[in-house]
């Protein structure tokens, strides 16, 4: 291919077209096989104290700055010629699905005050993507909404939804994972594991049928819900998922139903 239009650029078609190879990389004006010093190229064009200072003239270069240069050159050149490899990552920090970010964990808030911190804390990211919005003077903008979820696993779990810049996805996590750490709620357990009864839950067109499981069953649950239960530190449960499968809608169901619940335990 000898020419992709912009549009073609995008859409991936210039993947195939033949890099530029800069053959002059590393190399320095004034710098030569004759190894000659040129003033204002190679060294100080000025010598001499500050009181009488003095031009100086071309001449020749020291032995030690040519090979010094060389050194330099081979350097870069070696660099230059390898291939940037991008560090695969081990299954345990991958997210749900290979290369998707959704269900990928990521550290512990950090606290504005510093004699604080947020320890045994851990965070999944639930949803990240790009949605648009249409304004008057500016056209069609785009950014980013992250969906992050924390918890301790003992009892104390928090969620917040983020907006980011377009570009920015470093520091819209960032600010995800800090901001769910700002909104921490206290969830009752039953035996510390499991909750106290069967509940039905609902938020928009998604429905939530939550029931109590015996000690060693496990969570049986939608991913997203899996990770708050997780977070939560419930370790057996059984959610069923009905209607819409809407991320957002399936966090605030559940996370109602655990706020709604009566301290008395049920059969189990």
């Amino acid at each position: 291919m000898s020419g992709v239009s912009a549009q073609g650029k995008k859409r991936g078609r210039a993947r195939n077209m033949l890099k530029k190879t800069d053959l002059n990389r590393g190399q320095i004006i004034g710098f030569g096989k004759k190894k000659m010093d040129f003033p204002g190229l190679t060294s100080n064009p000025i010598i001499g104290p500050r009181q009488n200072q003095e031009a100086k003239k071309i001449g020749e270069m020291k032995d030690t700055v040519y090979t010094r240069y060389e050194e330099e050159l081979t350097k870069t050149r070696e660099l230059g010629s390898q291939k940037r490899k991008r560090r695969r990552a081990t299954p345990l920090e991958r997210g749900w699905a290979g290369g998707k970010i959704a269900g990928k964990k990521f550290g512990a808030p950090v606290a504005v005050n510093k004699e604080l911190s947020f320890d045994n804390f851990s965070s999944v990211i639930l949803e990240f993507k790009t949605v648009f919005k249409m304004t008057g003077n500016l056209g069609r903008v785009r950014r980013t909404s992250a969906l992050m979820v924390t918890g301790n696993g003992n009892g104390t779990v928090g969620y917040s939804l983020t907006a980011g810049r377009y570009g920015q996805n470093a520091r819209t996590l960032k600010a995800a994972v800090n901001r769910s750490g700002l909104r921490l709620l206290n969830i009752e357990r039953y035996e510390e594991r499991t909750v106290f009864h069967d509940f039905y839950s609902q938020f928009g067109k998604t429905r939530l049928f939550v029931e109590q499981r015996p000690y060693g069953y496990g969570i049986a649950a939608h991913r997203g819900i899996k990770a708050i239960c997780e977070l939560a530190g419930i370790k057996d449960i059984y959610c069923k998922l009905e209607g819409s499968r809407n991320m957002q809608h399936m966090t605030k169901a559940f996370i109602l139903g655990l706020l709604r619940q009566k301290n008395t335990p049920g059969p189990c």
